[in-house]
């Protein structure tokens, strides 16, 4: 899975340490994508200080008009988009290929440890309370389990960290060239000035999902892009906001990865036989409205006011809309098949 951002209705993707809290800024002087040292990313370095976005950087790199830069910050060949048999076949070293193969993907893992993590606390916690007061009691393997977990969101990063290191990575994919996010951001910008679609609704299979994953882009696009305007190479610091951005970079990846997978499953299988998977991408979807528009709205809340605030807040509520859905039928469905088998079958 690589990293796509497209404000389009369908085609575009956008899929592919310490535990002290720290100022991750979106400059990049150390070639892993992150704006950190290795030291600084496992929290050896207290001291660490924050960097700042470059705005001159960015422009050139986003405004290449085919996307991508031929060299990267420091003047070597870019290595983005190749496998790591492309660059040993290139000349690379075959340990230092492994390592610029797998860090084209560092922002997806810091997604789903942050994402699967909690929701592992979820499930955890569900559980000893089912249990009810022997939950709690080390004679049942879910108290352990409760214990077991809680570590999950500390270390490989903590889940903090790893979410302020999301945008800062994909950040500096934007300064690289790797990704257009003027562009697309410009986009929105204009559609939020116009009149909203009130054409008739596509009812084709995916077709009302893909738009909600569409509008999720579009809603991320305009709060990122209004944040770095506005806030410039302070946005760094601004540790609430970096995160309230991540939260909708984490939705929108999950949504769309949960899409896609559901859509080829149906493919492969038919809809019939992925009716529960079906209800589990809806309930996804529907929950992911309200983190979006939660996200988006603590952010603007903080930096934006006067008529662009209400513009934006009212864009929010158009990308963020959902048609009618039953969510509590759609869970007891998806409940009542692991009931009926009586073990998890998905």
């Amino acid at each position: 899975m690589v990293l796509y951002l497209d404000s389009g209705d369908s085609d575009g993707d956008f899929t592919d340490e310490s535990n002290k809290s720290q100022e991750i800024g979106f400059n990049d002087d150390h070639g892993d994508g992150s704006g950190l040292s290795k030291d600084e990313r496992h929290g050896d370095n207290p001291k660490s200080k924050p960097k700042g976005i470059d705005a001159k950087a960015h422009h050139s790199a986003v405004s290449n008009g085919n996307g991508h830069n031929s060299e990267s910050g420091n003047g070597e060949a870019d290595a983005s988009g190749l496998s790591v048999n492309d660059l040993a076949d290139n000349g690379m070293d075959k340990a230092e290929a492994t390592l610029k193969g797998i860090e084209q993907f560092a922002p997806e893992c810091a997604i789903l440890k942050v994402y699967i993590s909690e929701i592992l606390d979820y499930v955890v916690d569900e559980g000893v309370q089912i249990h009810g007061g022997m939950g709690y009691s080390a004679e049942k393997n879910i108290e352990r389990s409760y214990r077991d977990a809680r570590i999950n969101r500390i270390f490989e990063g903590t889940n903090e960290i790893n979410r302020m290191l999301t945008v800062s990575m994909i950040m500096r994919k934007a300064m690289k060239g790797e990704i257009d996010l003027l562009g697309p951001a410009k986009a929105v910008g204009k559609e939020l000035m116009g009149n909203p679609d009130f054409s008739a609704p596509d009812t084709a299979l995916f077709a009302a999902e893909k738009k909600c994953v569409s509008q999720f882009k579009k809603a991320l696009l305009m709060v990122a892009g209004a944040a770095a305007q506005k806030l410039g190479d302070q946005l760094g610091k601004e540790q609430e906001i970096v995160m309230n951005i991540a939260d909708m970079i984490n939705t929108v990846y999950i949504t769309e990865s949960t899409l896609l997978r559901v859509e080829k499953m149906v493919g492969i299988l038919g809809e019939n036989a992925c009716n529960e998977q079906l209800d589990m991408m809806r309930v996804l979807i529907y929950d992911g409205c309200d983190i979006i528009n939660k996200a988006g709205k603590d952010a603007l809340n903080t930096f934006a006011d006067g008529d662009e605030f209400k513009m934006m807040m009212m864009g929010l509520k158009r990308f963020t809309k959902h048609e009618p859905f039953n969510a509590k039928e759609a869970r007891h469905r998806i409940a009542n098949k692991l009931i009926d088998k009586n073990e998890y079958c998905y």
